[in-house]
């Protein structure tokens, strides 16, 4: 589908981004970087110009599953919005909120760009990228003015699946809606204000996450045990993390588990 990709282009950046920190960590198991394109995001202000550069991840296994990397880093943005993927999980609560506008709506651009025609089901994992509910509630009404109707809130939920990890208050973010309205625009905000995603008066991005999700799970019984009693309006199931050695370990992990560990990672 990356071939067929359809993205606006702004002038030439020599921006290093995202592939060259990728490269220069993990590049013994890197089998290509492709500069996809850019996508263009609109941004605060509401009709501001705000650009992020795409590049997909591949293993060396050349595994159909790949990763993509949006990232700000481009003459074309302001100096501050260049900053938004520098750090993870960094920042004061307006860069966290940038940061989530560029994984949410800005990963929503990229998904609708790589699948323009095809039926798509969003898996949120934990509320960082929740604002792509946001995108979607958007494209049923026809932009940012008015509320949710019901049946634009079904055909939202028809799409989205959520899974919740953090069993914790200070896991959920949310943020004061001075900072929203200054960072979506009015109607956004009063968008996000009709979705009912408040908790204690502040918009919370796990609320917006299992407003609209059909299903909600978390990671382990227990956790998911806990997560009801936080969450006790919303069915929320139980599905236990974990990875198979064999088949999710790259040879050179499995190379290096096996002479430093007691442990072996046995290829098939």
């Amino acid at each position: 589908m990356q071939h067929g990709l359809q993205f606006p282009v702004p002038p030439e950046s020599n921006s290093p981004g995202w592939a060259y920190f990728v490269r220069a960590r993990i590049k013994e198991n890197i089998l290509f970087t492709k500069n996809l394109g850019f996508c263009k995001l609109i941004y605060c202000p509401i009709g501001k110009n705000f650009w992020q550069r795409v590049y997909e991840i591949q293993g060396l296994s050349g595994h159909k599953v790949p990763v993509y990397f949006l990232d700000t880093a481009l003459s074309e943005n302001t100096p501050w919005d260049q900053t938004l993927t520098g750090h993870l999980y960094g920042g004061d609560s307006h860069y966290r909120f940038g940061q989530e506008v560029v994984l949410g709506m800005g990963g929503m651009v990229l998904i609708s760009a790589l699948a323009p025609e095809e039926p798509v089901i969003y898996h949120m994992n934990e509320g960082h990228s929740d604002l792509l509910t946001l995108s979607l509630l958007e494209s049923r009404i026809g932009g940012g003015a008015g509320a949710p109707t019901d049946a634009g809130g079904e055909d939202v939920r028809r799409q989205y699946v959520f899974t919740t990890h953090t069993p914790v208050p200070a896991g959920h973010d949310k943020f004061h809606w001075d900072l929203v309205s200054k960072v979506l625009g009015l109607e956004r905000a009063d968008l996000l204000r009709a979705s009912n995603c408040c908790f204690d008066g502040s918009p919370t991005m796990t609320y917006l996450a299992l407003r609209f999700a059909r299903y909600i799970n978390g990671v382990a019984m227990r956790q998911g045990e806990i997560s009801t009693g936080m969450f006790p309006d919303y069915p929320i199931d139980a599905i236990t993390s974990g990875v198979h050695a064999v088949t999710w370990t790259s040879p050179s992990f499995a190379e290096l588990f096996d002479r430093r560990t007691s442990c072996q990672v046995y290829h098939m």
